[in-house]
């Protein structure tokens, strides 16, 4: 447990029935100092505000961008957290996720971000598999990731955590991509800091090129 605010930033489209899990699992966290925004991005209706008014946390909704780049920036500027993680709303996380997560930020103060193994599930959120040794060896994943990174996604959008110093750095999200913005995201951040690792599944991350917050469609797909 730390005394340090988390900001958790969701962005979302049209997705009520994903968006709600999302939260939940957010609020499920064993460590509880966290604040949760969630920022739409112009999904028609009244929903998703609902949902977060019964769930008691932080709701913006802001004109469609077709991206989830911009929802994220705009989380960012309202956020009051140490710490930021941005979790897309077809994803989950596991309760011990940020508690272990700062644990190890708090024991390497070399490392401004962090990350974790995830597993995957489909949409009806069966888990299908998980990353490890299977795919990659941990060297792979840890510390200086620059290089590694340049033709490579090595991240994957569930399981960072940063401090807030790191994104002041590095800026935010690149707006005017579509598909990479991700990528690239993680490639810059690797310039500024070495990534630790928690050597544990705490995230779930939805397959389904069609069902990505980070289609390239307009309006996303659903």
């Amino acid at each position: 447990m730390t005394g340090d605010l988390v900001s958790v930033i969701i962005p979302t489209y049209n997705r009520p029935h994903y968006l709600e899990k999302a939260v939940v699992s957010v609020l499920n966290q064993s460590n509880k100092n966290i604040e949760v925004i969630v920022v739409d991005d112009g999904t028609p209706g009244v929903e998703n505000k609902e949902i977060c008014e019964k769930l008691g946390v932080n709701y913006l909704k802001i004109s469609n961008s077709g991206g989830p780049a911009k929802p994220r920036n705009e989380g960012f500027k309202i956020a009051k957290g140490i710490y930021i993680a941005w979790l897309d709303d077809d994803d989950l996380w596991l309760p011990s996720k940020i508690e272990k997560q700062i644990l190890f930020l708090n024991s390497n103060p070399a490392f401004k971000w962090v990350h974790c193994l995830n597993g995957y599930i489909n949409h009806k959120g069966i888990e299908q598999e998980r990353s490890g040794k299977r795919d990659f060896s941990f060297d792979d994943v840890e510390g200086d990731l620059f290089l590694k990174s340049i033709n490579t996604v090595l991240i994957k959008n569930p399981t960072p955590l940063l401090k807030r110093e790191l994104i002041v750095a590095a800026g935010l999200f690149n707006e005017k991509l579509r598909g990479s913005e991700d990528w690239e995201y993680w490639f810059r951040l690797a310039w500024f800091s070495p990534i630790g690792l928690v050597r544990e599944h705490l995230a779930f991350y939805r397959l389904g090129n069609n069902n990505k917050i980070s289609s390239n469609d307009k309006n996303y797909a659903t």
